[in-house]
């Protein structure tokens, strides 16, 4: 799985090399695949409007993958370890970041966001042409029903003290955790990444689960044990 091809970032962000960022107007994973289904470069990263005023944080990027696609819906949980090391980089302190597998990323006990992924349709080529994971964070909240206290399952950045950090900062310690992330997973597998995953799981609880190495499948320990697969569930629950 690479990241490679962009070289030309915008001014506003300063992102590794191998990507290179898009500005959208809204719906940062649409765009993103529509890049991807014209052919567009692998290493683009496609940032929605992060003014002072917008309720998301919305990002998607563009990736190249060197496996099957069976074996790319690990991407997800990659990019979502990417975004927990970054708000974790970048935020207050003693402001935990953890998971509710398989898509949704949980912020001091709430949900602040959840991650997507979409791959080509089946074809007989061994290795899809091009893959695209996005992911979402709410910012602020903006009803009444969304005041703190009312809906204490979810949250937001600036409830959580992320006041002063601004979306760019955001996404470029994004881009650095995904790289290094997405490195670590072409030399050494899955392996250390199903831990670090594990150890941020919030929902299931983590002592009574453990993620398949290959595939970052859930394996409940039960009893009795069974099998949860990520391509499954990603493909009937949040990215349909």
């Amino acid at each position: 799985m690479t990241a490679m091809d962009g070289n030309d970032n915008a001014a506003a962000l300063t992102l590794p090399p191998v990507f290179r960022a898009v500005h959208v107007r809204a719906d940062a994973f649409a765009a993103a695949r529509g890049m991807a289904v014209a052919g567009g470069d692998a290493g683009t990263l496609v940032v929605a409007d992060t003014g002072p005023e917008a309720v998301r944080l919305d990002l998607a990027v563009v990736l190249e993958p060197d496996r099957p696609a069976a074996s790319c819906f690990a991407a997800l949980p990659i990019a979502m370890l990417a975004m927990a090391d970054a708000l974790a980089a970048v935020g207050p302190p003693f402001k935990p970041v953890g998971f509710a597998w398989p898509h949704e990323l949980v912020l001091d006990g709430g949900v602040v966001g959840s991650a997507r992924l979409a791959l080509p349709k089946p074809s007989e080529a061994p290795v899809p042409a091009w893959l695209v994971v996005g992911l979402a964070l709410q910012r602020r909240f903006t009803t009444e029903t969304d005041e703190p206290g009312r809906t204490p399952e979810r949250t937001a950045l600036l409830e959580e003290g992320f006041g002063l950090v601004t979306p760019a900062e955001i996404v470029e310690a994004f881009a650095a955790h995904l790289l290094h992330w997405v490195d670590r997973w072409q030399e050494e597998g899955l392996g250390s990444a199903t831990d670090h995953y594990r150890a941020r799981l919030v929902r299931p609880e983590a002592k009574s689960v453990r993620f398949d190495p290959l595939t970052f499948d859930l394996l409940r320990i039960g009893p009795p044990p069974s099998r949860e697969g990520l391509a499954e569930r990603l493909l009937l629950g949040p990215n349909p």
